[in-house]
């Protein structure tokens, strides 16, 4: 007699990293009396959190591609 296998298949997952939100950027609390290096910050904070959501949603779209 032969035993029988049963296996279910798991269905992937994305990694945490992929489900987790970026930081939210900094923000000059008063943009009318901030300083130039404020304002830099500022533009820095928000460019490297739109580049954060960036590559997760490219990253996204490769884990639904499967690639």
């Amino acid at each position: 007699t032969g035993c029988g296998t049963s296996w279910v298949a798991a269905s992937p997952k994305p990694g945490a990293g992929l489900l987790t939100p970026c930081d939210q950027p900094w923000l000059v609390p008063d943009s009318n009396n901030a300083s130039s290096e404020e304002i830099n910050i500022e533009r820095i904070s928000v460019a490297k959190w739109g580049a954060c959501y960036r590559q997760k949603f490219n990253d996204l779209v490769m884990w639904v591609k499967g690639k």
